[in-house]
């Protein structure tokens, strides 16, 4: 890990382009599905763009709230990450949403603190809240499943 990080220092020291990408991921994204804490930070001090984003639409933040990682979460917040930022398709998504249906408390805080809105960029009023309240709904059934197997 240790030599990884320094790797990754020379060759950004070195010029290496931050936000190269494969035909599916980039360096970021990498970092973020390792939970690799030290390259993210060093891919973002060097300027990686956090508002890059996967074929979905996920950027660097919506995907730290997938991981449930706190620590990105709070450190692309911080860092200039646009935090209602909206995925694409027929059911858009945003990092507060995606923390929500997570179940990621600490992070669903951490974005509300960083101004995240409740609310969809079409309008829709209190999506997050709607949104928990259909989780709750729907873990309630698999709790009364898992209930009866006793």
């Amino acid at each position: 890990k240790e030599e990884n990080d320094e790797v990754i220092q020379l060759l950004v020291s070195e010029g290496a382009d931050v936000d190269a990408r494969t035909r599916l991921s980039w360096a970021l994204s990498l970092a973020i599905d390792n939970e690799d804490v030290t390259t993210t930070r060093v891919l973002v001090e060097a300027g990686a763009n956090l508002e890059a984003a996967n074929d979905k639409g996920w950027t660097a933040l919506m995907l730290a709230a997938h991981k449930g990682n706190l620590e990105m979460v709070r450190f692309f917040a911080e860092n200039g990450a646009k935090i209602n930022e909206e995925s694409m398709g027929e059911d858009p998504l945003n990092a507060l949403l995606i923390a929500v249906d997570g179940g990621y408390t600490d992070i669903v805080r951490v974005l509300l603190e960083h101004g995240a809105s409740t609310e969809m960029k079409d309008g829709t009023p209190d999506a997050a809240l709607e949104f928990a309240r259909e989780q709750r709904e729907s873990l309630g059934e698999i709790i009364e499943i898992l209930e009866s197997t006793d």
